[in-house]
Parts: C-alpha cells; sequence; structure tokens
C-alpha cells in the first residue's frame, strides 16, 4: 500500500481531485505509518482508508468504484481482482505474482516497485473511461473462470480421469 499511496501522490492534483483513493481493509500492522504518509503528502482530502467492511459494504464500494487498484507484490491468488471484475470492474495490477494469470485481459499490469508507472496507470485509468471500458469488457467473464460452479465442475473432471486411469490399470 505505501507505494500504491506514492503512486497517488504523483498523480496531478486535478486527477486526485477527480478520483479518490479508497483503502479498503481492516488495520494492518503498518496502518499508522500509512496514515502518516498520506498527511505528510498532504493527501488527507482525497485518500480515505474505510477499515474492516462487510460484505454488504463491499460489494457497494466494487459497484461504484471506477476501478481496483491493487498492484501488489505478493499474492497467493488475489481474490479482490475476482471480486472487482465479478462486478465488471477494470482492474491495475501487479505484473508479478499470481495477479497477470488471475486477472486475465481484464486489467493494466504495471510492476509493483515502480511508483511512477503505477501512477501513470492509475491516472489513465481514472481519466479514460474509454479505456476503463475496453479493459473491463471482459471482466465479468474473466471472473466466472473462478466461479465455485466451474471450480467443482474442474474437480469433478480430475476424479473421473483418476477413475478412468485407475479402471484401465486394474483391467
Amino acid at each position: 500500500l505505501g507505494r500504491l499511496i506514492e503512486a497517488y501522490s504523483l498523480l496531478p492534483a486535478s486527477a486526485r481531485s477527480a478520483c479518490d483513493l479508497v483503502i479498503v481493509g481492516g488495520s494492518g500492522w503498518k496502518q499508522t505509518s500509512l496514515a502518516d504518509d498520506v498527511r505528510r503528502a498532504g493527501l488527507e482530502m482525497n485518500v480515505v482508508f474505510t477499515g474492516f467492511v462487510d460484505d454488504g459494504m463491499l460489494a457497494t464500494l466494487y459497484a461504484n468504484c471506477l476501478f481496483l487498484a491493487m498492484p501488489s507484490l505478493y499474492e497467493g491468488f488475489g481474490f479482490p481482482i475476482v471480486e472487482a471484475q465479478s462486478f465488471g470492474k477494470a482492474v491495475l495490477t501487479s505484473n508479478t505474482s499470481s495477479m497477470p494469470e488471475v486477472a486475465g485481459q481484464s486489467a493494466i499490469l504495471v510492476d509493483p516497485n515502480d511508483p511512477r508507472a503505477i501512477a501513470d496507470a492509475f491516472g489513465r485509468l481514472c481519466s479514460d473511461a474509454q479505456l476503463r471500458q475496453a479493459i473491463a469488457a471482459g471482466a465479468r467473464r474473466n471472473a466466472e473462470r473462478f466461479t465455485w460452479k466451474n471450480h467443482a465442475r474442474g474437480m469433478l473432471d480430475i476424479f473421473e480421469q483418476a477413475i478412468g486411469q485407475r479402471r484401465r490399470t486394474v483391467a
């Protein structure tokens, strides 16, 4: 989150006033220093820390956001990407870890260690509705890959293949 806040501070004031940064989630171990970073950069009017939100509020936030910005360094999967895409939202995420595979084509991928690259992508997504729409065009379809129904179907296929191989081995 520190690099995202740093990247946000690099945006022109006009871009920040048109596109607030809303940071959703419970307080982590660095939350105080992040709030201090926001104050030092003079971003208090445009950066909001929601703290923990319930599922209903999270759905409201996804439904009303312009896009998801998640330039994370490490993610095992990246549930917020799929959640945002299930609402038809474009995603700005890292070109590392699991994020490119999870996000598919409905994302702008950036180097998570490069605040300038994050800021450039953030600024473009804030200001260009056509770009957001183009990136988000396949978002719901991509999110469908990760539904429980599709996961169960994939597991069933694996079990059926294993049973078929076992039958051939025994016969």
